[in-house]
């Protein structure tokens, strides 16, 4: 060929995406927050004990709190159109409908294990408040959009949330020079009032512990459904 110029056309994409959605409602939602944290309150004293699932410590509510409060039925109402919206943006089937929600308070040192919920359709978290430190609350608002950060931490602050990448441990023969959306395999971010993530119910997840000694996480989960025997085929969750 010699000297001869090769034209080459080129295409790069991105296969197999996860579809994760952040949205933030900022201090719009400042009283139901208000109200979802002493829901919240009222439950750890009428159940103290709690239910032991993901989480190593802390404290996790039953389900289904939206039938004994009227904060997360409010919240119930509010994030079933995101859904639908988010199904809308990504190519899936609206018509979910929201129930089964709970509650979780991490301190110092407790953690969730990573897992995920196999048998719904789509996962969501929310966080009402920033943290609590001591006996003084932090509705920590942000105005505009939240995005999440590579890695599982930032490196010197507990509470984030880490996502796993679905091929994490795979990508182990190119060497990555910069953090991008496909050289990671982790993706975090840490609580801030009034966001809500919304993620595919296959995507496995964990919580990092606080290491402040007064300091308390709040969080609420919950799951989206088509129906009865509309979901996934599994017959494992990990949750």
């Amino acid at each position: 060929m010699g000297d001869q110029a090769v034209e080459i056309f080129s295409n790069m994409q991105g296969l197999f995406a996860v579809p994760v959605m952040t949205l933030n409602f900022t201090d719009a939602v400042h009283e139901m927050n208000e109200n979802l944290v002493s829901d919240i309150v009222k439950e750890t004293e009428r159940d103290p004990k709690g239910i032991v699932n993901s989480n190593f410590g802390g404290w996790h509510s039953k389900f289904f709190l939206e039938e004994d409060y009227e904060s997360f039925n409010s919240l119930r109402n509010l994030v079933k159109g995101c859904a639908n919206n988010y199904c809308d943006q990504f190519g899936w089937e609206s018509g979910l409908e929201c129930d089964g929600l709970w509650a979780n308070i991490n301190g110092p040192g407790d953690c969730n294990f990573p897992h995920q919920h196999n048998l719904s359709s789509l996962s969501a978290i929310y966080y009402p408040i920033g943290w609590i430190d001591g006996k003084e609350t932090f509705y920590n608002y942000h105005d505009g959009s939240i995005e999440l950060e590579p890695h599982a931490c930032n490196g010197s602050d507990g509470g984030s949330i880490s996502f796993f990448d679905p091929a994490h441990g795979k990508k182990v023969h190119l060497n990555p020079v910069r953090d991008e959306w496909h050289t990671v395999s982790s993706m975090h971010t840490y609580p801030t009032a009034s966001l809500l993530i919304l993620f595919p119910t296959y995507l496995i997840h964990s919580v990092n512990p606080f290491k402040e000694p007064d300091r308390k996480r709040i969080s609420i989960s919950f799951q989206f459904n088509y129906g009865p025997n509309r979901n996934s085929d599994s017959e494992e969750s990990t949750e």
